[in-house]
Protein backbone atom coordinates (compact mmCIF):
# COMPACT_ATOMS: atom_id res chain seq x y z
CA UNK A 1 0.00 0.00 0.00
CA UNK A 2 2.84 2.05 0.78
CA UNK A 3 4.43 1.35 -2.49
CA UNK A 4 1.40 2.41 -4.51
CA UNK A 5 0.28 5.63 -2.22
CA UNK A 6 4.33 6.79 -2.76
CA UNK A 7 3.68 6.05 -6.62
CA UNK A 8 0.98 8.17 -6.46
CA UNK A 9 2.35 10.49 -5.35
CA UNK A 10 5.28 10.82 -6.97
CA UNK A 11 3.25 10.62 -10.68
CA UNK A 12 0.86 13.89 -8.72
CA UNK A 13 4.12 15.65 -8.46
CA UNK A 14 5.15 14.67 -12.17
CA UNK A 15 1.79 15.90 -13.01
CA UNK A 16 2.16 19.41 -11.32
CA UNK A 17 5.86 19.57 -13.25
CA UNK A 18 4.77 19.43 -16.32
CA UNK A 19 1.44 21.87 -15.94
CA UNK A 20 3.79 24.46 -14.44
CA UNK A 21 6.33 23.77 -17.44
CA UNK A 22 3.51 24.17 -20.20
CA UNK A 23 2.23 27.63 -17.70
CA UNK A 24 5.81 28.63 -17.72
CA UNK A 25 5.87 27.95 -21.74
CA UNK A 26 2.47 29.77 -22.10
CA UNK A 27 3.24 32.62 -20.06
CA UNK A 28 6.93 33.22 -22.11
CA UNK A 29 4.69 32.87 -25.37
CA UNK A 30 2.66 35.39 -23.91
CA UNK A 31 5.08 37.79 -22.77
CA UNK A 32 6.67 37.53 -25.86
CA UNK A 33 3.17 38.82 -27.91
CA UNK A 34 3.04 41.54 -25.43
CA UNK A 35 6.54 43.09 -26.38
CA UNK A 36 5.71 42.65 -29.84
CA UNK A 37 2.26 44.39 -29.66
CA UNK A 38 3.84 47.21 -27.48
CA UNK A 39 6.77 47.30 -30.17
CA UNK A 40 4.06 47.82 -33.05
CA UNK A 41 2.06 50.33 -30.96
CA UNK A 42 4.91 52.13 -30.38
CA UNK A 43 5.64 52.31 -34.24
CA UNK A 44 2.02 52.41 -35.34
CA UNK A 45 2.30 55.87 -32.73
CA UNK A 46 5.39 57.45 -34.75
CA UNK A 47 4.16 56.94 -37.71
CA UNK A 48 0.91 58.74 -37.09
CA UNK A 49 2.92 61.20 -35.26
CA UNK A 50 4.98 61.57 -38.39
CA UNK A 51 1.75 62.27 -39.98
CA UNK A 52 1.92 58.74 -42.51
CA UNK A 53 -1.62 57.91 -41.60
CA UNK A 54 -2.70 61.09 -42.91
CA UNK A 55 -4.57 61.42 -46.47
CA UNK A 56 -2.77 65.14 -46.93
CA UNK A 57 0.23 63.01 -46.98
CA UNK A 58 -0.31 61.72 -50.30
CA UNK A 59 -2.04 65.05 -51.78
CA UNK A 60 0.04 67.05 -54.32
CA UNK A 61 2.30 70.12 -53.56
CA UNK A 62 2.70 73.08 -54.57
CA UNK A 63 6.52 73.82 -55.43
CA UNK A 64 7.76 77.24 -54.05
CA UNK A 65 6.37 80.20 -56.01
CA UNK A 66 4.23 78.00 -58.42
CA UNK A 67 1.79 80.78 -57.77
CA UNK A 68 2.22 84.86 -58.04
CA UNK A 69 0.33 87.72 -58.81
CA UNK A 70 1.43 89.93 -61.66
CA UNK A 71 1.29 93.29 -62.53
CA UNK A 72 3.12 94.03 -65.70
CA UNK A 73 3.43 98.00 -64.73
CA UNK A 74 4.88 97.62 -61.51
CA UNK A 75 4.09 97.76 -58.18
CA UNK A 76 1.82 100.71 -58.27
CA UNK A 77 -0.09 99.87 -61.73
CA UNK A 78 -3.53 100.66 -61.31
CA UNK A 79 -5.24 97.85 -64.03
CA UNK A 80 -6.76 94.50 -63.01
CA UNK A 81 -3.75 92.59 -61.51
CA UNK A 82 -3.74 88.99 -62.36
CA UNK A 83 -2.78 85.67 -60.67
CA UNK A 84 -0.34 83.67 -62.55
CA UNK A 85 0.63 79.96 -62.04
CA UNK A 86 -0.49 77.31 -60.46
CA UNK A 87 -3.00 78.53 -57.87
CA UNK A 88 -5.41 75.57 -56.69
CA UNK A 89 -4.49 75.89 -53.48
CA UNK A 90 -2.42 72.56 -52.74
CA UNK A 91 -0.45 72.03 -49.68
CA UNK A 92 3.02 73.65 -50.00
CA UNK A 93 6.09 71.52 -49.89
CA UNK A 94 7.36 73.90 -46.85
CA UNK A 95 6.70 75.76 -44.30
CA UNK A 96 9.01 78.25 -42.01
CA UNK A 97 9.66 77.43 -38.79
CA UNK A 98 11.72 79.53 -36.20
CA UNK A 99 13.26 78.72 -32.52
CA UNK A 100 12.58 81.90 -30.36
CA UNK A 101 15.72 81.05 -27.89
CA UNK A 102 18.47 80.51 -30.67
CA UNK A 103 16.87 83.78 -32.10
CA UNK A 104 17.84 85.73 -29.12
CA UNK A 105 20.86 84.71 -29.12
CA UNK A 106 21.42 85.10 -32.83
CA UNK A 107 19.76 88.66 -32.48
CA UNK A 108 18.12 87.89 -36.22
CA UNK A 109 14.39 88.65 -36.18
CA UNK A 110 13.41 85.58 -38.33
CA UNK A 111 11.72 87.40 -40.86
CA UNK A 112 12.04 91.06 -41.70
CA UNK A 113 10.84 93.09 -44.67
CA UNK A 114 12.83 96.50 -44.16
CA UNK A 115 10.51 99.13 -46.58
CA UNK A 116 6.93 98.82 -47.50
CA UNK A 117 6.14 102.29 -48.30
CA UNK A 118 2.31 101.87 -47.59
CA UNK A 119 2.17 105.68 -46.40
CA UNK A 120 -1.07 106.38 -47.22
CA UNK A 121 -2.84 102.82 -45.68
CA UNK A 122 -5.87 103.72 -43.60
CA UNK A 123 -7.45 100.34 -43.21
CA UNK A 124 -4.93 97.11 -42.20
CA UNK A 125 -5.65 93.10 -42.73
CA UNK A 126 -3.12 90.59 -42.40
CA UNK A 127 -3.67 87.16 -42.08
CA UNK A 128 -1.56 84.00 -41.78
CA UNK A 129 -1.68 80.27 -41.10
CA UNK A 130 0.42 79.21 -37.67
CA UNK A 131 1.21 76.57 -35.16
CA UNK A 132 2.39 77.22 -31.61
CA UNK A 133 3.76 74.24 -29.77
CA UNK A 134 2.22 73.17 -26.61
CA UNK A 135 5.96 73.98 -24.62
CA UNK A 136 5.50 77.30 -25.68
CA UNK A 137 4.97 80.00 -22.76
CA UNK A 138 5.13 83.43 -23.60
CA UNK A 139 3.45 86.99 -23.58
CA UNK A 140 4.67 87.50 -27.88
CA UNK A 141 4.96 83.53 -29.25
CA UNK A 142 4.15 85.25 -32.36
CA UNK A 143 4.52 87.95 -33.33
CA UNK A 144 3.33 89.70 -36.89
CA UNK A 145 3.63 93.68 -36.65
CA UNK A 146 4.64 96.34 -38.55
CA UNK A 147 6.35 99.97 -37.12
CA UNK A 148 5.72 103.24 -36.33
CA UNK A 149 2.07 102.43 -37.46
CA UNK A 150 -0.30 104.04 -34.81
CA UNK A 151 1.22 106.69 -32.72
CA UNK A 152 4.33 105.31 -33.33
CA UNK A 153 3.43 101.88 -31.80
CA UNK A 154 3.07 98.94 -33.84
CA UNK A 155 0.11 97.16 -34.78
CA UNK A 156 -0.54 94.04 -35.40
CA UNK A 157 -0.99 90.80 -34.58
CA UNK A 158 0.90 88.42 -31.60
CA UNK A 159 -0.17 85.09 -29.57
CA UNK A 160 0.57 86.19 -25.81
CA UNK A 161 0.85 82.91 -23.06
CA UNK A 162 -2.63 81.87 -23.20
CA UNK A 163 -2.76 80.79 -26.59
CA UNK A 164 -4.84 83.80 -27.56
CA UNK A 165 -4.76 86.17 -30.81
CA UNK A 166 -4.74 89.46 -30.01
CA UNK A 167 -4.44 92.88 -32.01
CA UNK A 168 -1.54 95.64 -31.51
CA UNK A 169 -3.16 98.95 -32.71
CA UNK A 170 -1.64 101.48 -30.44
CA UNK A 171 -3.36 100.95 -26.80
CA UNK A 172 -5.77 98.82 -28.53
CA UNK A 173 -6.49 94.91 -27.88
CA UNK A 174 -8.92 92.73 -29.11
CA UNK A 175 -9.51 89.43 -28.60
CA UNK A 176 -10.33 86.13 -30.89
CA UNK A 177 -13.36 83.62 -30.09
CA UNK A 178 -11.48 81.25 -28.43
CA UNK A 179 -7.76 79.92 -27.82
CA UNK A 180 -5.39 78.59 -30.61
CA UNK A 181 -5.43 74.81 -29.92
CA UNK A 182 -1.56 74.18 -29.52
CA UNK A 183 0.14 71.86 -31.99
CA UNK A 184 -2.17 72.31 -34.46
CA UNK A 185 -2.15 74.75 -37.53
CA UNK A 186 -5.00 77.83 -37.02
CA UNK A 187 -5.85 80.82 -38.93
CA UNK A 188 -5.50 83.97 -37.73
CA UNK A 189 -6.42 87.33 -38.56
CA UNK A 190 -7.09 91.03 -37.78
CA UNK A 191 -8.70 93.76 -38.87
CA UNK A 192 -8.68 97.35 -38.41
CA UNK A 193 -11.13 100.00 -40.21
CA UNK A 194 -10.98 103.09 -41.14
CA UNK A 195 -13.85 103.41 -38.80
CA UNK A 196 -11.83 102.78 -35.23
CA UNK A 197 -13.07 99.41 -35.33
CA UNK A 198 -10.21 96.21 -34.84
CA UNK A 199 -11.67 92.65 -34.90
CA UNK A 200 -9.67 89.39 -34.32
CA UNK A 201 -9.82 85.85 -36.09
CA UNK A 202 -9.65 82.17 -35.44
CA UNK A 203 -9.76 79.98 -38.00
CA UNK A 204 -12.57 82.28 -40.06
CA UNK A 205 -14.50 83.16 -36.48
CA UNK A 206 -14.18 86.40 -35.36
CA UNK A 207 -13.48 87.57 -32.16
CA UNK A 208 -14.93 90.52 -29.45
CA UNK A 209 -14.33 93.61 -31.14
CA UNK A 210 -12.73 96.58 -30.25
CA UNK A 211 -11.82 100.25 -31.09
CA UNK A 212 -8.56 101.40 -31.68
CA UNK A 213 -6.95 105.40 -31.27
CA UNK A 214 -5.91 105.39 -35.44
CA UNK A 215 -5.49 106.57 -37.95
CA UNK A 216 -2.34 104.64 -39.41
CA UNK A 217 0.70 106.97 -39.79
CA UNK A 218 2.38 104.72 -42.12
CA UNK A 219 3.36 100.46 -42.75
CA UNK A 220 6.71 101.45 -43.12
CA UNK A 221 8.32 97.56 -42.09
CA UNK A 222 7.12 94.11 -41.30
CA UNK A 223 8.53 91.92 -38.75
CA UNK A 224 7.04 87.70 -38.77
CA UNK A 225 7.74 86.09 -35.48
CA UNK A 226 9.22 88.72 -33.66
CA UNK A 227 9.53 88.86 -30.22
CA UNK A 228 7.76 90.96 -27.33
CA UNK A 229 9.26 90.09 -23.97
CA UNK A 230 13.14 90.12 -24.32
CA UNK A 231 14.80 87.04 -25.19
CA UNK A 232 14.13 85.53 -21.55
CA UNK A 233 11.28 82.58 -22.95
CA UNK A 234 11.45 80.08 -25.39
CA UNK A 235 9.19 78.99 -27.99
CA UNK A 236 8.93 76.95 -31.05
CA UNK A 237 6.42 78.01 -33.76
CA UNK A 238 5.28 77.52 -37.39
CA UNK A 239 3.62 79.78 -39.61
CA UNK A 240 2.36 80.00 -43.71
CA UNK A 241 0.71 81.89 -45.75
CA UNK A 242 1.16 85.73 -44.37
CA UNK A 243 -0.90 88.15 -46.31
CA UNK A 244 -1.44 91.59 -45.75
CA UNK A 245 -3.92 94.30 -47.22
CA UNK A 246 -4.63 97.99 -47.15
CA UNK A 247 -8.18 97.07 -46.93
CA UNK A 248 -10.52 96.37 -44.37
CA UNK A 249 -11.54 92.55 -44.86
CA UNK A 250 -15.20 91.51 -43.75
CA UNK A 251 -16.13 88.44 -42.06
CA UNK A 252 -16.93 86.63 -45.15
CA UNK A 253 -13.96 87.33 -46.72
CA UNK A 254 -11.96 86.40 -43.94
CA UNK A 255 -14.08 83.08 -43.70
CA UNK A 256 -13.41 82.54 -47.30
CA UNK A 257 -9.64 82.92 -46.83
CA UNK A 258 -9.71 80.38 -44.11
CA UNK A 259 -11.97 77.86 -46.31
CA UNK A 260 -9.02 78.11 -49.09
CA UNK A 261 -6.59 76.28 -46.64
CA UNK A 262 -3.23 76.57 -45.91
CA UNK A 263 -1.73 76.94 -49.86
CA UNK A 264 -4.62 79.25 -50.18
CA UNK A 265 -3.50 82.09 -52.89
CA UNK A 266 -4.98 86.14 -52.17
CA UNK A 267 -8.39 86.43 -53.20
CA UNK A 268 -9.73 87.63 -56.50
CA UNK A 269 -11.29 90.48 -57.34
CA UNK A 270 -11.59 93.84 -55.05
CA UNK A 271 -9.51 92.84 -52.66
CA UNK A 272 -6.36 91.72 -54.71
CA UNK A 273 -5.99 95.41 -55.72
CA UNK A 274 -5.22 96.44 -52.35
CA UNK A 275 -2.87 93.38 -51.86
CA UNK A 276 0.14 94.96 -50.26
CA UNK A 277 2.23 91.98 -49.33
CA UNK A 278 1.88 88.17 -49.46
CA UNK A 279 4.86 85.88 -48.16
CA UNK A 280 3.78 82.17 -48.55
CA UNK A 281 6.81 80.91 -46.67
CA UNK A 282 7.43 77.69 -49.20
CA UNK A 283 10.83 78.11 -49.23
CA UNK A 284 11.58 80.93 -49.45
CA UNK A 285 10.70 84.92 -48.12
CA UNK A 286 10.15 86.73 -50.92
CA UNK A 287 6.79 88.48 -51.75
CA UNK A 288 5.03 86.72 -54.45
CA UNK A 289 2.28 90.23 -54.34
CA UNK A 290 3.83 91.77 -57.17
CA UNK A 291 4.90 94.35 -54.72
CA UNK A 292 8.59 92.88 -54.28
CA UNK A 293 7.81 93.56 -50.49
CA UNK A 294 10.76 90.14 -50.05
CA UNK A 295 11.06 89.91 -46.93
CA UNK A 296 15.32 89.10 -45.61
CA UNK A 297 15.06 85.59 -43.61
CA UNK A 298 16.65 85.32 -40.39
CA UNK A 299 17.11 82.30 -37.99
CA UNK A 300 14.36 80.18 -39.69
CA UNK A 301 14.43 76.71 -41.20
CA UNK A 302 11.92 75.68 -43.86
CA UNK A 303 10.36 72.02 -43.11
CA UNK A 304 8.28 69.26 -45.11
CA UNK A 305 7.23 67.31 -42.80
CA UNK A 306 4.67 69.92 -41.58
CA UNK A 307 1.10 68.13 -41.87
CA UNK A 308 0.82 67.01 -38.35
CA UNK A 309 -2.14 69.15 -36.70
CA UNK A 310 -3.31 70.16 -40.03
CA UNK A 311 -6.79 69.56 -41.08
CA UNK A 312 -8.15 70.82 -44.68
CA UNK A 313 -10.96 73.18 -43.30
Amino acid sequence: MRAIAKSKELGTLAGLARGNARLQSAMEYLSTYIWAILIIAVVLGALYYMGVFNSNTFAPRAQPGSCSVVKTEGAAQTIVPELNGNCNGELPQFVTQFNQYSQCISGNVPIYVNSIGETTMNQLTITAWVYITSDSSTNGLLHLATNNCVQGNFCGIWVNSNNHVNIGAGDTQANDPSNIIPDSWSFIAIVLNNAGGAEAYLNGNPGTPATWSGPLTGVSSFSMLGYLNGCTDTSVASISNVQIYNTAMNSNEIAQLYYEGIGGAPLSGTPLFHLVGWWPLNGDTKDYSGNGNNGVPGNIIYINQWLNGYTVP
